[in-house]
């Protein structure tokens, strides 16, 4: 299937083009997936839809190899008080 997204040509916000050279640098080994049914790029970055069961389809997002903090911070308003603490990942 041929993709239906074009990359944007418009200005991008400070967030985009970090995120946009992060990927560039170390782009994913194959992309798209010949799986995937649908695949672009938006401020947010590189994603891929596949598949799953009938009208079931599944996002995925590229995030590039490098250090990031995963969870939200203690002071977010409406944090379940079951969520675990943010974590440094690599």
């Amino acid at each position: 299937m041929q993709n239906q997204y074009e990359l944007s040509q418009r200005p991008l916000d400070l967030a985009a083009v970090d995120n946009r050279q992060r990927w560039q640098l170390r782009p994913p080994a194959e992309f798209p997936s010949p799986r995937a049914d649908e695949w672009g790029y938006d401020p947010y970055g590189l994603w891929q839809v596949f598949p799953v069961v009938d009208e079931v389809k599944l996002c995925l997002r590229y995030i590039p190899p490098g250090d990031f903090l995963m969870g939200s911070p203690e002071d977010e308003p409406e944090r379940s008080s079951e969520a675990p603490p943010q974590t440094d990942e690599s």
